[in-house]
């Protein structure tokens, strides 16, 4: 049902399709909020709401009865309110992307749970920190499966640097401050883009980037690195 001109708010019928595996219904212009008895279809392995005006919160126990959830798409909404750490619980999640929303607060560490994640999509959210300088969780750095990161503030934590599997690294216009550590490629063999324009690093650029091998994308623009 994606890519369609639905309007209105998502039927509540939805949650009596005790069988059902994907509910897809991005690209159109429902609103209102999303019924909470869906996140009951035990049988659910996608829920893709993005790019709706979806309003509201989503519920604290969110993954409680998902157990088989692999996608969770709900970016581009008006969705508010704190992340809920129950998503620790969808330990089948390879994809949460959750941007371009008004999510308040921290980014729940149960997220460093999800040993299956690859895609991670946090940014354009009003999310803080519990540290002035770092407001991503040391958590994040469990994410051993993780390919993709498109959210951070501050400093980057050394930990980022580790995610061995890490394919692309987004982070451009987000106040990143500090310097990139001289060892920059040892943690990092797989990465293809390394997006960190308009941001406020410094120092100079370390010539250990031409190590890697794998890499097609690279801007550092508007910055402050010298040398």
């Amino acid at each position: 049902m994606q890519y369609n001109v639905l309007t209105g708010s998502i039927p509540p019928t939805f949650e009596f399709l005790e069988s059902l595996l994907k509910l897809n219904i991005s690209h159109n212009g429902l609103t209102g909020n999303i019924p909470s008895r869906i996140f009951n279809l035990t049988s659910l392995i996608e829920i893709s709401f993005w790019n709706n005006s979806l309003l509201g919160s989503l519920p604290m126990d969110i993954c409680f009865n998902l157990p088989m959830l692999e996608r969770l798409r709900i970016s581009m909404n008006q969705l508010g309110g704190n992340i809920p750490s129950s998503l620790g619980a969808c330990m089948s999640l390879k994809l949460l992307s959750l941007s371009y929303n008004n999510f308040v607060g921290s980014i729940p560490t149960e997220i460093g749970k999800l040993s299956k994640l690859q895609k991670l999509y946090l940014r354009r959210n009003n999310l803080t920190a519990s540290l002035k300088t770092i407001n991503i969780p040391n958590e994040i750095g469990n994410l051993l499966a993780l390919v993709y990161l498109d959210y951070l503030h501050g400093q980057i934590p050394e930990f980022i640097f580790n995610l061995s599997m890490l394919q692309a690294l987004s982070l451009a216009g987000k106040s990143i401050s500090g310097n990139l550590p001289s060892s920059i490629d040892n943690g990092l063999p797989n990465l293809e883009r390394l997006l960190l324009s308009g941001n406020q690093l410094s120092g100079e650029i370390p010539a250990s980037m031409s190590n890697f091998s794998k890499l097609t994308k690279l801007d550092l623009g508007e910055n402050f690195f010298s040398g």
